[in-house]
């Protein structure tokens, strides 16, 4: 059920929550903006929940396009570790609704659309972990630890509660050094 019209839908859907949050991927809103009826949407995308899949697909490709850029200049795999963590930051920072979007849209690792994208952002983390020397059975281990914790620092930078008096681009440095370090190190 993939069309232009499909794809003209999720711009529709993705500008909206850019520019008004959440909010912006409601069925009548989205429908408003293209300028039909709300019923007319269910030609192009099969629901709610469907153009909600179809909108964090489109921006876990959106994060990939701004990761892969990170790490161009990053010279070697624990740089490239940063590079990675860092633009997670920054695009949740940039991108606050759409991120929001992502956090909490599940989508069924079997899915067909979301597969291509899943394995490329797998092979981002997983090609760096390997030059470190994670053997390829705990690198799971590995990639969820660093999302965990990049993840969780940024929901609560963006919640603010790290209002401590200290520098959070500080803490965040920190944070990834110690999950750097943390595996290299035991690969030594």
């Amino acid at each position: 059920m993939k069309s232009s019209r499909t794809d003209e839908v999720v711009d529709v859907a993705l500008a909206l929550v850019d520019a008004e949050g959440e909010e912006g991927l409601g069925w009548n809103r989205v429908a408003r903006a293209l300028g039909v009826k709300p019923p007319s949407l269910y030609n192009h995308v099969e629901s709610g929940a469907d153009l909600r899949r179809r909108v964090a697909i489109r921006g876990w490709e959106r994060w990939e396009d701004e990761a892969r850029r990170a790490i161009t200049r990053a010279r070697g795999p624990q740089a490239r570790l940063r590079a990675l963590a860092t633009s997670y930051r920054t695009f949740a920072r940039e991108h606050a609704a759409l991120f929001a979007v992502l956090g909490s849209t599940r989508i069924a690792p079997d899915d067909a659309d979301f597969r291509p994208v899943a394995t490329r952002l797998l092979a981002l983390f997983d090609e760096p972990l390997a030059e470190i020397g994670i053997p390829a059975a705990k690198r799971v281990h590995a990639i969820r630890a660093v999302r965990s914790m990049v993840h969780g620092f940024v929901h609560l930078e963006a919640a603010g509660q790290l209002a401590m008096d200290t520098s959070v681009d500080a803490s965040f440095r920190y944070a990834i050094e110690l999950i750097v370090d943390g595996l290299t190190t035991t690969q030594e």
